[in-house]
């Protein structure tokens, strides 16, 4: 209904859907957004056209999100009249805002948002995300297990949220550093009884084996690894 139809009468939506694309937001105001205007002729001829609406509501439950989007489309906007820095983001948001403004009800208090309120409040959310939330953004090309580097890679994974989590070893020998193992460096016969947690590991994997493994959180759980190290 957001990419393929137009309702005349439609003037307001409940937004519930948990979309991370900014294109599909700015369809839903589009769709409400579009014209809706009657003509009327009066007792002497006289054509008359009347604004059906007059006014469009979309509604959002989830301030973020909107504020979120809202600042990608002011990014997109700006890159694509290549304008960029803040200054420049500020008065794109500035002008979506007038032609389009937000308005917030909390506390049975209603405000008007403005450009840099958005600003501020990305900013903060943004530095309070954690890695989990970030790699639950990145997507998940699952063709890659084809690949037998990376099948063999992955499935090593924990899956992301488990209850055995995200392990990183430490370097062997002395030290707690995190970092890659570097068997490639042992002294042959130093280690003659490997244990069973290396030995899964340098084994490579048997695509054709049952694996009761979510190979979509295993992704995710590598993603997360690589923004650890990041």
């Amino acid at each position: 209904m957001l990419t393929g139809s137009t309702v005349e009468e439609w003037d307001t939506m409940i937004y519930l859907k948990d979309t991370a694309s900014p294109q599909e937001y700015d369809q839903a105001i589009f769709r409400l957004q579009n014209q809706y205007i009657k003509k009327y002729v009066d007792d002497e001829g006289n054509e008359i056209k009347y604004n059906m609406k007059p006014q469009t509501l979309l509604v959002d439950f989830d301030p973020n999100r909107m504020f979120t989007m809202q600042e990608q489309k002011a990014q997109i906007y700006n890159v694509n009249v290549d304008e960029a820095g803040n200054t420049k983001l500020e008065d794109r948001l500035r002008e979506e805002l007038r032609i389009s403004p937000i308005i917030t009800m909390n506390s049975n208090k209603i405000e008007r948002v403005e450009a840099a309120d958005i600003i501020s409040i990305v900013s903060e959310y943004s530095k309070n995300r954690g890695v989990a939330e970030e790699t639950l953004e990145i997507p998940v090309d699952l063709s890659l297990l084809d690949i037998d580097l990376i099948y063999n890679t992955i499935s090593n994974e924990n899956e992301l949220g488990s209850k055995d989590g995200l392990t990183i070893k430490a370097n062997k020998g002395d030290g707690q550093e995190i970092g890659f193992d570097s068997e490639d460096e042992e002294t042959p016969g130093e280690n003659d009884n490997p244990t069973t947690e290396t030995t899964n590991a340098q084994t490579p994997g048997n695509k054709d084996e049952e694996n009761n493994h979510d190979p979509v959180k295993q992704f995710r759980s590598y993603y997360a690894r690589i923004l650890f190290f990041a």
